[in-house]
């Protein structure tokens, strides 16, 4: 935790880390946003901000390793939370499910 607070940029509380994966394999992170203590992404105030070479993917995997995380199926997507605020990371998880719902029927009657 230290050693990603210390990469993080002044008035960050909070970086989440956006991960995805499907049909047994993982995708990729696909995000990382430093966000001040108002909630609000860093990078719009300074675009030249990123933190995406800051945190190593083999710290990432340490942690979702950990996780609930499970990339089978339909797979999970979520976020991987450093809270300095807290002094905590989350995994927030949640699983892909694919239902179905009833979208209507039609019926066509031949007419002799």
């Amino acid at each position: 935790m230290d050693k990603i607070r210390a990469l993080a940029p002044e008035g960050c509380v909070r970086i989440e880390v956006s991960y995805y994966g499907a049909g047994d394999s993982f995708e990729e992170f696909s995000d990382i946003a430093p966000l001040n203590k108002d909630g609000k992404d860093m990078r719009y105030e300074d675009p030249a901000l990123s933190m995406k070479e800051a945190i190593s993917e083999d710290d990432l995997w340490t942690i979702l390793e950990q996780s609930e995380a499970d990339f089978n199926n339909e797979g999970s997507r979520g976020e991987i939370v450093f809270d300095f605020e807290a002094d905590e990371i989350r995994v927030e998880n949640r699983y892909i499910v694919e239902s179905e719902e009833p979208g209507g029927g039609c019926t066509f009657k031949d007419e002799d």
